[in-house]
């Protein structure tokens, strides 16, 4: 693309991200963000959170999370799901409770896997 003069998008980023999840390529594909001069959007943000957390990076799935919320960006219920999973998996029970408060401030109606996830963290931690 570059060779002929031509510049990505942010939806050619979104792509690579799909496509580079998990591997050390992801990182590559943050920084045509910043080579294009280009802005993320609330679906960048989403595509970031579930490539993370597929590759098992819960962490670095929550921080983008954080910075995503910060500029007012959103997940959909599919990648709230995502990421209550992940962190309840990972015991991350506090993390876990603000994204559903966050979900539910937001407007983003839990649906029948969220609640499962829920009281699958219920279990975890002993509390009713």
């Amino acid at each position: 693309m570059e060779r002929n003069g031509v510049r990505g998008s942010i939806s050619t980023v979104n792509i690579l991200i799909g496509f580079y999840e998990g591997s050390e390529d992801l990182q590559n594909c943050i920084g045509l963000i910043k080579k294009w001069g280009l802005r993320m959007t609330g679906y960048t943000y989403k595509c970031l959170v579930q490539a993370y957390l597929r590759s098992r990076n819960t962490e670095k799935g929550f921080g983008v999370y954080l910075e995503m919320k910060k500029k007012g960006h959103m997940l959909d219920i599919f990648a709230y799901n995502m990421l209550l999973d992940a962190l309840v998996k990972d015991s991350e029970v506090d993390d876990a409770y603000k994204v559903f408060e966050d979900m539910k401030r937001k407007h983003c109606e839990p649906d029948e896997y969220t609640y499962t996830i829920m009281i699958r963290m219920t279990g975890k931690i002993g509390k009713p």
